[in-house]
């Protein structure tokens, strides 16, 4: 038996594009699978997938989602708790449950509102991701041709997401966007699914200095397990996983990293051991004999963890 706190998967809006369950699915992430896993802590990311389009009614795509994804959480909430505050978050050490953190990943979803902020924080939602690969309201995105950084809109949904108690998450912004991001906000913030670009040179990854950054801040950081953002390789094992983990730990992330697995959203394209929830036992097992118990324990649940309980 192991515990995963996991910072991201597409799962919720597969679900929905596919009318698939919770429970029992085809995808990379259903209740069934968590056999091994003692303690577990999953968040759901809800993405439009037209983040950066002004002509699509992306708060109103959200909505459709988290209605469907809620309506399972209910079928099953013999299983599942949807994590509110920190109180639930102890609760989920003796109920057994799975607990699930609610998010959005692109800030294109408030539709340059920074009132809609509020709106997501009482639906449940506790962490945004502020882009998704190309520039919204809030910033520019990894990709754009043309790098920009945070807009004035931008700088006012953190002001909100932290008055509020909402987490900024960096995973997908530009470099530009991260600096100004660096500038504006006041409380830790994550990257929820970042690898190392020093390792895999993908704009999505994030810079030795950035994960200084991170840590200084006592953020955090989620290993990402698309194959794309492991090597620029054909294929990838967990000997790739691992050296990103090594690469961060040397840089003083012992406290700082964790996992964000991307499942779901990353079209199958993962390590061969790791292709479901279930198999994230063989991580485990091979983080304890790199690392020892509890380094291993600490990437695979108890930094996010720790961060959660404090930020919440």
């Amino acid at each position: 038996m192991y515990n995963l706190f996991d910072l991201h998967c597409d799962t919720a809006t597969e679900m929905f594009a596919k009318k698939q369950f919770l429970m029992s699915n085809d995808l990379n992430i259903s209740l069934n699978q968590r056999r091994n896993i003692e303690k577990y802590i999953q968040t759901f990311a809800f993405w439009t997938k037209e983040d950066e389009n002004t002509s699509k009614p992306r708060f109103k795509s959200f909505t459709e989602c988290y209605a469907y994804f809620m309506k399972e959480c209910i079928k099953n909430s013999d299983s599942v708790t949807i994590i509110a505050d920190k109180s639930d978050l102890e609760g989920i050490k003796s109920n057994g449950k799975t607990g699930i953190i609610l998010a959005i990943e692109g800030g294109g979803v408030l539709e340059g509102k920074p009132e809609n902020v509020e709106k997501l924080y009482k639906s449940g939602i506790k962490m945004i991701t502020l882009t998704w690969n190309l520039k919204n309201e809030l910033s520019g995105g990894v990709l754009d041709e043309v790098e920009s950084g945070l807009t004035e809109t931008g700088k006012s949904v953190i002001g909100e997401m932290e008055r509020l108690g909402m987490i900024v998450d960096v995973s997908h912004i530009s470099d530009k966007g991260f600096e100004d991001v660096c500038k504006t906000a006041k409380k830790p913030f994550i990257a929820s699914h970042s690898n190392s670009r020093a390792l895999c040179g993908h704009k999505r990854n994030i810079t030795d200095d950035m994960f200084k950054e991170i840590v200084s801040r006592g953020g955090i950081v989620g290993i990402n397990l698309y194959s794309k953002f492991l090597s620029e390789k054909e294929s990838t094992t967990v000997s790739d996983v691992l050296a990103h983990i090594d690469r961060f730990l040397k840089l003083g992330g012992e406290k700082t990293v964790a996992f964000g697995t991307d499942f779901d959203g990353v079209e199958n394209q993962l390590p061969a051991e790791l292709p479901k929830l279930e198999n994230m036992h063989v991580m485990a097992k091979l983080l304890e004999q790199s690392y020892g118990k509890e380094l291993a324990e600490d990437i695979m649940f108890n930094n996010a963890n720790r961060f959660f309980l404090k930020h919440i």
